[in-house]
């Protein structure tokens, strides 16, 4: 029990750490090149969205129960920070293409190994089926038991109908 556990931990960690070390190879080669609020037209969208933070702040503390406008007020950073990335333009560098091959290795890589260890192995759909991993002598020993019970049931079956035409 406790080597699956930490079978599962160690694919988590190490899916996490493939992951974060794609994502970094992946920044190291991309360069900013202008950094501004994103625009709609001639209306900066930041204005708009400080703004509404602002009012949003003003109900907040005037409010009895601040679950709302506080709500609001995380809705509206998201939306800051989001206006922020998209008004930023990025560019990526030349690069070969054994490093985007293992740019995009290690995330895949990453997020297979994580989501392997968070989901586990995959378990049939009823509540005694074994795992679908498991092959060999628990299976053959599962399968052998079920067919006794089923054999027993069987007899059971035939020994009631010899009581009934003894009866008749």
């Amino acid at each position: 029990m406790q080597n699956k556990e930490t079978e599962r931990l160690v694919k988590l960690v190490a899916g996490i750490v493939l992951a974060i070390a794609g994502v970094a190879v992946m920044l190291m080669n991309i360069t900013v090149v202008n950094f501004r609020f994103y625009r709609i037209g001639p209306v900066d969208t930041a204005a708009i969205l400080l703004i509404i933070l602002g009012v949003l702040l003003i109900w907040a503390f005037m409010a009895n129960r601040p679950r709302v406008p506080v709500m609001l007020i995380i809705l509206d950073l998201l939306l800051i920070i989001i206006s922020v990335i998209m008004g930023t333009r990025f560019r990526f560098k030349q690069i070969d293409a054994l490093t985007i091959i293992l740019i995009i290795g290690l995330i895949a890589s990453g997020i297979g190994l994580f989501l392997s260890g968070m989901i586990g192995p995959l378990k049939g759909g009823r509540k005694n089926e074994p795992d679908v991993r498991q092959v060999g002598s628990k299976t053959e020993k599962l399968l052998q038991e079920e067919m006794k019970k089923e054999e027993l049931h069987k007899q059971e079956l035939h020994k009631e109908e010899l009581n009934k035409e003894e009866q008749l």
